[in-house]
């Protein structure tokens, strides 16, 4: 960080933490808070280190329910 600001660099870098379902759950709630407009459109399962989840306002949601979005969590914190 210090050459950063010493040297004015753009130093890039993401520090998120979802497992594919964390992040799953908390756009769905999000939603039903009325927090956020957008809904889960389509989702694409993990392949190597990414996920891939396409939202929209018109999104039909997740398809799944808040519990067994848990219970996918789980699973994947147990992998």
């Amino acid at each position: 960080m210090k050459s950063v600001i010493k040297e004015g660099t753009h130093f890039d870098e993401h520090a998120w933490c979802f497992t594919p379902h964390s992040f799953r759950l908390i756009i769905q709630d999000l939603w039903h808070l009325g927090l956020s407009e957008l809904r889960e459109e389509c989702f694409f399962p993990t392949k190597g280190m990414e996920f891939f989840v396409t939202l929209s306002r018109n999104g039909s949601r997740s398809g799944c329910s808040g519990m067994n979005l848990l219970k996918a969590i789980k699973s994947e914190l147990a992998a």
